[in-house]
């Protein structure tokens, strides 16, 4: 989203005002009113409303100018800066209230309701994103779904793993692989797309690096907590610090870019020698899977984030008192 938003303040335009308005509803989409009951949707639903008015004003105060002929629109007026700043502020409001399991068993079985009742109001999409997180509950459920699945409900499930799903998951739905870009095609996607002059090698990269700029400085993180442990320094503040950047984004993604920062970390002070004179290289051998392991309780059993993250860093010093 502040990629997106970056993008339409820059060159206002009808494509960079449909990429801003997609990326938040992609978001609001996630607490939608006939899927989640009203107890968890409580502190949500404002959040909701207020970002749905801001982007219906943008519609009705932005898009009109194109619809008129005027192909781009001028620099951004005090109004629409407004809105964007407005958006920008309860984005992150919002993406702290997502449910930390997010498909639980309960949501399953409402999606089987919702989409039982309404087959006959035309077709119906249920999008499941990472599906091979679906803890055991949930996974059940979804399988139930798929053997009896109701008329006119196209249900799309995405996976990073797919071997991570389970065989009679597997076996109900139809497989499509869907490749990462080439690089250079990724870099004119940053270029042509969200208007980045000086574009990261990857999406992922260039994303990370939009959180680096709002001051969420991974890199910076990741350097200081391994520089606390090869000088047995007290970690707390660090991971003080943490909690408020994983927080500032979304749990999952802080923790991802936390995890990538620190193994980057890690292999920079294995090619340089000089790099981590008091951390033994046998150290740094032991630091690097453990990442992967205490990545993969985030990503395969669900844990939350914050938590893995902190018993990671209690896992980093007991591997520095190993013999």
């Amino acid at each position: 989203m502040r990629a997106a938003g970056a993008a339409f303040l820059q060159v206002l335009r009808p494509g960079t005002a449909y990429l801003l308005i997609r990326s938040v509803r992609k978001l609001t989409r996630r607490f939608d009113v006939d899927l989640w009951p009203d107890a968890k949707l409580k502190k949500a639903l404002p959040i909701v409303e207020a970002l749905e008015t801001a982007l219906t004003e943008l519609e009705e105060t932005v898009l009109p100018q194109f619809a008129a002929g005027s192909g781009n629109a001028s620099a951004p007026g005090a109004a629409v800066a407004r809105l964007v700043k407005k958006i920008e502020t309860d984005v992150p409001r919002l993406e702290q209230l997502l449910p930390h399991d997010p498909v639980p068993v309960d949501l399953v079985r409402t999606i089987w309701s919702w989409a039982h009742l309404s087959s006959s109001r035309g077709q119906r999409v249920v999008i499941l994103e990472e599906a091979h997180t679906l803890q055991d509950a949930a996974r059940n459920a979804m399988l139930k779904l798929l053997e009896e699945p109701p008329e006119n409900t196209l249900f799309i499930l995405t996976s990073t793993r797919r071997s991570a799903i389970i065989p009679t998951v597997r076996s109900r739905v139809r497989a499509y692989e869907v490749g990462e870009r080439p690089k250079e095609v990724q870099r004119e996607v940053q270029r042509r797309i969200f208007r980045s002059d000086a574009p990261e090698d990857t999406l992922r990269d260039f994303f990370r690096q939009q959180s680096a700029s709002d001051g969420l400085d991974w890199q910076d993180l990741g350097r200081r907590l391994v520089d606390a442990l090869a000088t047995q320094q007290a970690t707390h503040q660090i991971e003080l610090e943490l909690r408020d950047m994983i927080g500032a984004v979304s749990p999952r993604h802080g923790a991802e870019y936390f995890l990538e920062a620190l193994e980057e970390e890690i292999g920079y002070r294995l090619r340089r020698a000089d790099a981590a004179p008091d951390i033994p290289r046998e150290t740094l051998f032991r630091w690097a899977p453990i990442i992967h392991r205490y990545w993969g309780r985030i990503e395969s059993r669900n844990m939350n984030p914050a938590a893995v993250v902190s018993a990671l860093i209690l896992a980093f010093r007991t591997a520095m008192e190993r013999p």
